[in-house]
């Protein structure tokens, strides 16, 4: 799972010992994720089950509220062009839309967000040239444990959450 633009990859494993089922979740480059091997450092964290089911909680609460703040955002963007309001008054791309932090996972906290951000140009029916906004997805760890900090896991693509939230699910044997 990566957004090729971004050149990082959440990557996933499943951990099975005395403690019962983890899911060790990992922030790499793009070109290291297959040499990831899920071990309690860089940028990794570990799960428990009700961790691993927060963060699917989070992704699923992340794309429907997304949709909704995008589809507000557009309407209202079609009003003030109707009402013929100048640029400055239009509605802004940006709002925050979710964000929360995964506690007390082994290796540190993880924390995530969703955002609504500036999209593409587009030219409206009237004539007038608007930006477009789009729902944003940011995945990373608090801390690090014996690495240094990174970029986050950030997406726009709906598609690559559903593919997060159903590796989560394969992983944990609940889909």
């Amino acid at each position: 799972m990566d957004e090729k633009n971004q050149g990082v990859s959440a990557v996933l494993a499943r951990v099975d010992g005395p403690k019962g089922t983890r899911i060790r979740l990992g922030i790499v480059p793009s070109e290291d994720r297959r040499r990831w091997a899920a071990e309690p450092k860089g940028r990794t964290v570990e799960l428990d089950v009700a961790q691993a089911g927060e963060l699917q909680a989070a992704i699923r609460r992340s794309l429907d509220a997304g949709k909704r703040s995008v589809a507000d955002y557009r309407a209202e963007l079609r009003k003030a062009i109707k009402a013929g309001l100048p640029v400055d008054e239009w509605p802004s791309t940006d709002a925050d839309i979710a964000k929360g932090v995964i506690h007390g996972t082994r290796w540190g906290d993880l924390e995530w967000s969703a955002t609504r951000e500036e999209g593409g140009d587009y030219i409206t029916v009237a004539g007038e040239e608007a930006i477009d906004s789009e729902m944003f997805f940011s995945l990373a760890p608090r801390t690090t444990v014996g690495g240094s900090g990174g970029e986050d896991f950030r997406t726009r693509s709906p598609q690559a959450l559903k593919k997060l939230d159903q590796a989560i699910a394969t992983l944990m044997g609940t889909q």
